[in-house]
């Protein structure tokens, strides 16, 4: 059938809500039969988990337009893996009936600094502005340049501990470490409330600061570093933790069918007593009341209803250990 007419037909309809669903569905259709034929298709990662998006180029070329198949979310804050490059989601369109649309721009840094707590070391993906501006002040024994940077980092309960002042190595030039000290935290511009949870990034100011060696360690980027002992009050070094999730046949959910039994495995070992580990979903909101989560411990159940709209939805299963700090996720997804 011509699209031309299809929209003719369609467009006859007497109840607005109904050829307004219908649009809809059309789109979606539309747009699943010839997205991946255009150029700009592209398999990515978000978050570390695998997905397809649409990654349409702007003027400048360090900032790109995507938008994702329909069915599929992203949210502000994550971070996209494309063509061996790190892309920081920085807008997400609400008007998402049949696509998601946002935009993503490129990360320059790696940041690391260690939990003030457990003393472990963390990095995440960010982007670095270039400077507001960069001069000279000091006296006639002392001149420092005042650089300023403005970085974005996604918002998660790691970066949310960060500060005024704390110090970070963002880079070694002709083996001299330059750091930057935090002028200014902002944790509220760029988060946004969505589905009774917060996203979004974190945009710290960070002026440039001297490079300590009695207390930086430049071989691994700390800034203050803190060497973690075994003995050291409040402190341990955990063994490394394997896990992963179980499961048999493909990473798919029959809609109507019976539920599909998933096994948390850390280290090897597959039967817990304790009740230490949480399960978790991330689904498009729209679906998630149709999807049913029975989890007992480190065994989880996870059932699909009958609707066939449910078909092609993908979701994103989690289980983590809050004793050991293990934690692994796969991908499911829905089908007729």
């Amino acid at each position: 059938m011509l699209f031309d007419v299809y929209r003719t037909r369609l467009s006859t309809s007497d109840d607005v809500a109904d050829s307004r669903a219908k649009w809809i569905e059309q789109g979606k259709d539309y747009f699943n039969r010839y997205a991946p034929q255009s150029p700009a298709f592209n398999h990515v990662l978000i978050d570390n988990v695998a997905d397809d998006l649409l990654i349409i180029s702007r003027e400048q070329p360090t900032e790109k337009t995507i938008r994702a198949m329909p069915g599929h979310n992203f949210e502000v804050g994550q971070i996209v893996t494309w063509k061996n490059s790190h892309w920081l989601i920085t807008q997400r369109d609400n008007d998402d009936a049949i696509t998601v649309r946002g935009k993503i721009e490129q990360c320059n840094r790696q940041l690391k600094w260690q939990n003030p707590k457990t003393g472990s070391i963390i990095s995440r993906w960010c982007t670095a502005k270039k400077p507001y501006y960069s001069n000279l002040e000091g006296d006639s024994f002392m001149i420092q340049s005042s650089r300023e940077f403005k970085i974005q980092l996604p918002y998660d309960s790691e970066s949310c501990l960060i500060d005024l002042y704390k110090r970070f190595m963002l880079e070694i030039i002709d083996g001299h470490p330059k750091v930057y000290k935090v002028s200014s935290v902002d944790q509220t511009t760029e988060r946004y409330d969505r589905s009774n949870g917060v996203t979004g990034f974190l945009v710290l100011n960070v002026t440039q600061d001297l490079y300590n060696p009695e207390t930086d360690n430049a071989d691994l980027g700390i800034c203050d570093y803190i060497e973690v002992k075994k003995e050291d009050a409040g402190l341990h070094t955990p063994a490394p933790v394997h896990s992963r999730i179980l499961y048999r046949g493909a990473p798919t959910i029959r809609y109507g069918g019976s539920a599909k039994k998933l096994v948390f495995e850390i280290d090897g070992v597959t039967n817990y007593d304790e009740s230490n580990i949480e399960w978790t979903i991330d689904i498009d909101p729209s679906c998630s009341d149709k999807i049913i989560v029975d989890s007992d411990r480190n065994t989880a159940r996870i059932s699909a209803s009958d609707y066939a709209e449910l078909e092609g939805v993908k979701m994103t299963v989690y289980a983590s250990d809050s004793v050991s700090g293990a934690s692994s996720s796969i991908a499911l997804e829905v089908i007729g």
